[in-house]
């Protein structure tokens, strides 16, 4: 399932930078779920499904945080899997000219199907990671780029 994944992730950050998010959602079985989990419940979100709605669910975060930054770097701590699923923790950070970066940190468990599409995806930010994001958007969210 890694290749399926590396694919998957590969289109993430495609998408993130040219806006084109088909393989995103062509990676995505007709029947997946998605939720994120946060000890914040402002960035809870609810279960999602089918790879439409869960690739707007992905297009509107991006529009409305990721691209707001001047740059972000990826560092995948973890990565581990098993037949049909793949646990990995990542520790992204956040740049913004004038300011002190923001380090998002959290895991994604996703589970695949026989033909490698993603049936589920559980993202879930490290404890206390929910808060300080909010609060760092309240203290500073005015100095970044407004969404596009």
């Amino acid at each position: 399932m890694i290749e399926h994944w590396l694919k998957y992730a590969g289109a993430f950050e495609n998408a993130i930078d040219d806006g084109h998010w088909q393989a995103v959602s062509n990676a995505f079985h007709p029947e997946a779920t998605y939720e994120r989990f946060s000890d914040d419940s402002r960035l809870v979100t609810p279960l999602i499904s089918g790879p439409q709605c869960i690739v707007d669910n992905f297009e509107n975060s991006v529009r409305l945080f990721d691209r707001r930054f001047i740059s972000r770097r990826i560092r995948n701590i973890t990565l581990a899997s098993t037949d049909y699923s793949i646990s990995h923790q990542f520790r992204n950070t956040y740049h913004c000219e004038g300011l002190l970066s923001f380090e998002l940190i959290g895991s994604e468990e996703y589970l695949f199907s026989d033909d490698g599409l993603i049936l589920s995806l559980q993202e879930s930010f490290a404890p206390g990671i929910g808060t300080k994001l909010i609060d760092w958007l309240i203290q500073h969210g005015d100095n970044l780029k407004p969404p596009e």
